[in-house]
């Protein structure tokens, strides 16, 4: 592994569990202080790979090394009809799966203008895939890629 890559999983993990670890504590002794998503500690841990990557994108390539990362973020090549999946038939068969589970699932939904206030606030709030993004596939995944083969790059990376 070459240093960057290396300085990398130090500097993502660092922040991860660094300040997760230290939510975790302060409310294993403040209930009050608990580490939950009200938290703004909360936010900095789960986007603890996205800094890492962009702060070793920025040390390693420097501003054009940042702004073809961010340019990455949304693909070009794309045609519409994977764009139609992601934004029509992704959610049509999670819905469907909710409901093929859970009979009762359309019944308990909330109202529709609620669900269209919600959308954005989730979209918000939620650290999944943006909190890792831009350092394990943005950093970590091409300097794996520079070396192995891409099966190769993706299983140590999945182990990582």
């Amino acid at each position: 592994m070459d240093r960057p890559f290396r300085i990398y999983l130090w500097l993502a993990f660092g922040i991860t569990w660094g300040i997760g670890g230290l939510g975790l504590l302060a409310g294993a002794y403040r209930p009050e202080a608990a580490f939950s998503a009200s938290r703004a500690l909360h936010y900095i841990a789960a986007f603890g790979p996205s800094l890492a990557g962009l702060i070793m994108t920025v040390r390693v390539e420097g501003g054009t090394g940042l702004r073809n990362l961010l340019a990455r973020t949304v693909p070009t090549r794309s045609g519409l009809p994977w764009y139609a999946a992601v934004i029509i038939v992704f959610p049509a068969v999670n819905l469907a799966a909710a409901w093929l589970l859970t009979p009762g699932f359309f019944a308990d939904l909330p109202s529709w203008d609620r669900l269209v206030f919600g959308l954005p606030l989730t979209l918000v709030t939620d650290t999944g895939p943006v909190g890792e993004e831009f350092g394990w596939r943005g950093f970590a995944l091409p300097r794996l890629l520079r070396r192995s083969h891409p099966l190769a790059a993706a299983l140590i990376l999945g182990a990582i």
